[in-house]
Formats: C-alpha cells, sequence, structure tokens
C-alpha cells in the first residue's frame, strides 16, 4: 500500500462559527461519488478522480488500488464529524475594510 496516491475532490461548505463575525469553510463529507465525465462535488460528494495518480500497480492488479481509495472515501464520510478542521473565516468587516478572509495556516 505504500505510494497509494488517490486524487479525491471534496466539496467545502460554509459554516457558521461561535463568532457571529465569522463564517468558516470547512469539509463537506456526505457521501462517495465515482468520477466520470463532467462530475464535480456537489451534495457533499467525495469524488474519487483517479483511484492512483503514482501508477504503482500493473494493469492487472489495478483492482488494489481502486479498493484502497473506495475504502479511504467511505472512511472519510463515516468519520465526518470528526474533521473539524476550518480551512479559512471569512470576517464580516466593515465596507472599508479589505480582510474579509482570515486562512488558517498548518
Amino acid at each position: 500500500m505504500d505510494g497509494i496516491c488517490p486524487k479525491i475532490e471534496v466539496e467545502l461548505q460554509f459554516v457558521g462559527s461561535n463568532d457571529n463575525n465569522k463564517t468558516q469553510l470547512k469539509f463537506n463529507c456526505q457521501q462517495v461519488t465515482r468520477a466520470k465525465m463532467d462530475i464535480f462535488s456537489r451534495g457533499g460528494s467525495i469524488v474519487i478522480l483517479d483511484n492512483d495518480i503514482n501508477n504503482i500497480f500493473p494493469e492487472d492488479e489495478k483492482f488494489i488500488s481502486e479498493m484502497f481509495s473506495a475504502l479511504m472515501a467511505e472512511m472519510i464520510v463515516a468519520n465526518k464529524q470528526q474533521l473539524q478542521f476550518a480551512f479559512s473565516d471569512l470576517v464580516s468587516l466593515p465596507e472599508d475594510k479589505n480582510g474579509w478572509l482570515q486562512t488558517h495556516i498548518i
């Protein structure tokens, strides 16, 4: 399994915070969707775009990376309540201020 790197698309969602002047941007992980033509994340979908961008398995063993990425996406949905990281806070400021986005540095 070392080296498998799935490429997934995860929807972000604006949610309120404890501070009435802020809105937070967080993960929205409600379901898993298989990538097909013109499918993008919506409705809380995690879209598997590529099962392994590193292509570590030969063609006849690709099912391993397919299983891994599907299980990983399902685990993200199953543990969505534990994904509390906020990517940014949108802060309500007076109109003459430009600092409306505060990013979180990791």
